[in-house]
C-alpha cells in the first residue's frame, strides 16, 4: 500500500487528503473502506483450499494498526499470538478460506477482524509472511506447505 490513513470522512483534513490521492500520479487506484476497531486481526493462513495457520496480531499500543510507523522511520509492531487452528473461530477460519479460494489454490494470508460478532475480510495476501516463531510456530506448517509443492511436482513428472 502506498499510503494508509485513518479519517473522518465529514472532516476537512480528511477531504483534502483523498483530493490529493486521488490527482498524483503515484495513486491511481484508491480504495476505501470503514473503518472497523478491533484489539487485534486475524491472519488466517490458506494452503490449496484448506486453512494452514492461524495467528492474532494485536494492534500497537494506543495505535490503530498493527504496525506503526514514525516520521523517521522507525517502526514498532504488535505483538502476535499464534492459534491452534481448532482453537480459532470457526466462522473466522470459513471466511478466510471462501475469502482465499475466490483468488486461487495457492497459498494465502488473508488478514480477517472480528467485527459487530460477524467475520470481515480485510484482505487477501498472494506472498503471505510465514515466520518459523510465529505463524509456523503452531502445527505442521511446514511439512503441508513442503507436500503441497512435492504433490504438484509428482503431477508435473507423472504428466511429462
Amino acid at each position: 500500500a502506498y499510503e494508509i490513513k485513518e479519517c473522518d470522512w465529514s472532516s476537512d483534513v480528511c477531504s483534502s487528503d483523498l483530493i490529493r490521492l486521488l490527482w498524483a500520479d503515484a495513486a491511481p487506484i484508491l480504495l476505501a473502506q470503514a473503518y472497523a476497531p478491533t484489539r487485534f486481526d486475524w491472519r488466517i493462513g490458506v494452503l490449496d483450499g484448506a486453512p494452514l495457520y492461524a495467528c492474532r496480531y494485536f494492534m500497537v499500543h494506543d495505535h490503530w494498526q498493527i504496525v506503526k510507523f514514525a516520521h523517521d522511520g522507525a517502526m514498532q509492531e504488535g505483538r502476535g499470538v499464534a492459534v491452534r487452528l481448532e482453537d480459532a473461530p470457526a466462522d473466522v477460519l470459513e471466511a478466510a478460506t471462501r475469502a482465499a479460494n475466490s483468488v486461487g489454490r495457492g497459498l494465502y494470508g488473508v488478514d480477517v477482524k472480528v467485527f459487530g460478532g460477524e467475520p470481515l475480510v480485510i484482505e487477501v495476501n498472494d506472498n503471505p509472511t510465514i515466520e518459523a516463531d510465529l505463524e509456523a510456530s503452531v502445527g505442521a506448517v511446514w511439512e503441508r506447505i513442503a507436500g503441497y509443492f512435492l504433490s504438484r511436482i509428482d503431477c508435473a513428472w507423472a504428466a511429462a
